[in-house]
């Protein structure tokens, strides 16, 4: 449950794409929560699923 709540915590400081939080997984998150991208994107499918997340096309 920990990566969820990671990845909650970082879109509600700053709405991003997957790909963003992959970034920061590699960068300032992964220190205290290593995550993979598949990782990722599974989790935030589950969160999106689940109401937690919501997403919108950008052109």
């Amino acid at each position: 449950m920990a990566l969820d709540h990671a990845i909650m915590i970082s879109l509600a400081e700053r709405p991003g794409t997957g790909y963003e939080l992959s970034r920061q997984f590699s960068t300032s998150l992964g220190h205290f929560w290593p995550a993979t991208r598949q990782q990722i994107y599974r989790t935030l499918s589950r969160l999106h699923d689940g109401g937690l997340v919501t997403c919108k096309d950008v052109p």
